[in-house]
């Protein structure tokens, strides 16, 4: 299922320039998102050591608090399948989160 982030989805009338979903509803949109992706990361562990892990991904309130808990899940499926399958799932992990701003030159001076 294709699940577009509503956060960046721009409006049918540019010229009026606003978006068509922004503001908490946006937020809480993409957080639901990142939620179920990163419950779907552990498929195929035994449920029996997932079951706290899931919960604190249940219970994350920010993109932050899932950020911290994505080597929790590497480590988890680490033990459950093999080192590279653990990449590959931390890897589609960090495409959730925006890629890090620049914070432009700084001027030797």
């Amino acid at each position: 299922m294709y699940v577009r982030d509503m956060e960046f989805t721009d409006s049918l009338w540019p010229q009026q320039s606003r978006r068509f979903a922004a503001g908490l509803f946006a937020s809480v949109s993409r957080l639901s998102h990142m939620i179920n992706e990163f419950e779907r990361a552990l498929r195929g562990t035994l449920p029996v050591d997932a079951r706290d892990l899931c919960a604190r991904i249940r219970s994350a309130r920010t993109p932050l608090d899932l950020w911290d808990l994505r080597t929790d899940v590497h480590d988890l499926v680490r033990k459950a399948f093999d080192p590279w399958e653990a990449r590959v799932r931390l890897d589609d992990l960090n495409c959730l989160f925006d890629p890090p701003r620049s914070r432009g030159v700084l001027s030797a001076g």
